[in-house]
């Protein structure tokens, strides 16, 4: 058996840890759509959905960084540690995404509404309900009844 670790040893240097720190710092993004008006502001991210967007945009920055790099690589160990650390930052891009929209979902599950096509983030960290434009009108007009 092992010795018993705290939870900052257990995460030290790993994606969690990333996470977490992005988190207490505050990190968010702007994110530069605004609510549009077939949607429904429901609520606002949480301060962790914000450090996951952060996260997931750092990453695709990143990403994208190096696929310009191997335009230009000719070194051919060079190639594969690029390409190899393309695919980790893809990972974790993919698992900014999912966790920041599951948090999304399991928040505003019950806020939900029939006729919505989903959820969807909007400038100042808004949390909306995106409708058609057909099914919002519909929605309208059933709650005057």
């Amino acid at each position: 058996m092992g010795s018993t670790l705290t939870l900052r040893e257990a995460i030290s240097g790993t994606l969690i840890d990333e996470i977490l720190a992005a988190t207490t710092q505050g990190k968010a993004v702007d994110i530069p759509e605004k609510v549009a008006p077939e949607e429904k502001v429901i609520g606002l991210m949480s301060q962790l959905e914000m450090a996951l967007r952060y996260l997931e945009e750092v990453y695709t920055k990143e990403h994208n960084t190096l696929i310009d790099s191997l335009r230009h690589a000719t070194d051919l160990e060079k190639h594969r540690e690029t390409r190899q650390k393309i695919y980790e930052l893809s990972l974790r891009v993919d698992a900014m995404n999912t966790m920041m929209w599951e948090s999304i979902q399991r928040r505003f599950r019950e806020k939900n509404e029939v006729g919505s096509v989903g959820f969807g983030i909007r400038e100042g960290g808004h949390v909306v309900l995106i409708f058609k434009q057909e099914n919002r009108l519909l929605n309208l007009l059933q709650a005057l009844r």
